[in-house]
């Protein structure tokens, strides 16, 4: 029964001479075979089964048996490369909301490829970063879409620079939205600055990361202009003052 299942799966999943993927590498037709998928959902972890990558996209999760096999059919053009996930679990792919690309860590040098690395060996497939070194960020989020570098799937949010008048701050955000921002990180501003940073981020359509602080603005600030995410949960205690300080 196992040969007949694996001889199913393999002609469903139009299997033809398939190879080991390379890191950093994109692939239009990957297969993982004989995995545990836990699919995040709370149901019991099930398998072992094929899952079939189309572009990026899961295109089909095909039970290891010759019924379900002979059923779930994908096409007849070969896989590029295949995975065997025997002994091993899959599950959904995690998001670091909150990080940082580095580049050194306590004033010591530290190759960024291992920053990555380590990233997706704990599992984060998707990072929002907030803050670090735009241009080189920048050429990270781009090698990472084309598939030239093995790392996360990459969202940039640039800090914002603390602006001397409401239109200084309305031209910066403008300039990150030209520059290619995914949103932006605002850090401790005064109230007229953030709300013209904020209205203007809106209209732009980038969304917000507020690293409060201790200062005149807090979370009520932030729920009126529809911040999507406030960092390290700063202005939250404050605003719960009843003489709002």
């Amino acid at each position: 029964a196992v040969l007949l299942s694996t001889a199913l799966i393999g002609a469903a999943l139009g299997q033809s001479n398939p190879k080991s993927p390379e890191h950093g590498k994109k692939y239009q037709r990957l297969l993982i075979r004989n995995a545990i998928v836990v699919e995040g959902n709370g149901t019991p972890a099930a398998g072992p089964k094929d899952i079939l990558i189309e572009n990026g996209v899961i295109t089909r999760v095909v039970p290891r048996d010759a019924v379900s096999a002979s059923f779930n059919t994908a096409g007849n053009s070969a896989v590029e490369a295949e995975i065997d996930a025997n002994g091993r679990y899959v599950i959904p792919g995690f998001i670091d909301s909150h990080a940082h690309i580095q580049r050194e860590r306590g004033g010591r040098p530290q190759p960024v490829d291992y920053c990555l690395k380590l990233w997706l060996a704990c599992g984060i497939t998707t990072v929002r970063d907030v803050g670090s070194n735009f241009a080189k960020a920048k050429e990270i989020r781009e090698k990472s879409a084309k598939g030239e570098v093995a790392a996360p799937r990459v969202f940039l949010y640039p800090a914002f620079r603390r602006s001397a008048t409401p239109e200084a701050a309305r031209e910066q955000i403008r300039e990150m939205k030209r520059n290619g921002a995914d949103g932006v990180k605002f850090l401790g501003l005064p109230r007229d600055i953030f709300d013209a940073a904020a209205e203007e981020a809106n209209a732009q359509g980038l969304p917000i990361a507020h690293h409060i602080g201790v200062e005149e603005t807090n979370a009520w600030d932030d729920i009126r202009m529809g911040t999507r995410s406030i960092e390290h949960w700063y202005g939250i205690p404050d605003a719960a003052l009843p003489d709002k300080i």
